[in-house]
């Protein structure tokens, strides 16, 4: 545990930093196809001594690892060995299927990762952060109330993604219109 707080400081110390790093790499980086979408990686693999290099890999890989496991612990607490790893290959694989198909949709609705990840979190968090308002502050909120409020909340940021696709493909007709 200790070891994953360790490495989640690493990370947010590097990330945090990477502003004033990336001013002074600008050159480097403007070099590059994808500009500042790769400020970090490239910061990481060219700044960082090797032993460094492979220390915040393996810190990035723990933590992955960690979470994931609490999450599969917590699903079925009787499971063996076996089948929490037998069910994290699954996932694993499964999801990079889904993120390597979901790249084209990235690329239409956004310019960068990073807005495309907030554009996210706006559909996301309205429901929850009602759900959690509720809860803490109106003292008949129950659990099937709160279900309800997510679902409608993750119904309407589908309809929202689904009209942003839909504009982004009516103004671009590339190859991402043949995963629509």
């Amino acid at each position: 545990m200790f070891d994953a707080v360790r490495a989640f400081a690493h990370n947010m110390f590097l990330y945090t930093h990477c502003k004033p790093l990336r001013a002074l790499y600008q050159k480097e980086l403007l070099d590059q196809s994808a500009g500042y979408n790769v400020a970090f990686p490239y910061l990481v693999v060219n700044i960082l001594p090797s032993p460094l290099l492979g220390l915040m890999i393996a810190a990035m890989l723990a933590a992955l690892m960690s979470s994931l496991a609490s999450v599969f612990n917590s699903l079925r607490k009787s499971a063996s060995e076996k089948e929490l790893v037998l069910v994290g290959k699954v996932a694993t694989v499964v999801m990079t299927i889904l993120g390597i198909l979901w790249i084209p949709l990235i690329q239409s609705l956004s310019s960068g990762l990073y807005i495309y990840t907030h554009k996210v979190m706006a559909y996301m968090a309205p429901p929850i952060t009602v759900v959690f308002l509720g809860g803490v502050l109106w003292p008949r909120a129950n659990q099937q109330g709160a279900w309800a409020c997510l679902m409608f909340g993750f119904f309407v940021g589908n309809l929202r993604l689904v009209g942003e696709i839909s504009i982004a493909r009516s103004h671009d007709s590339s190859i991402t219109s043949l995963f629509l």
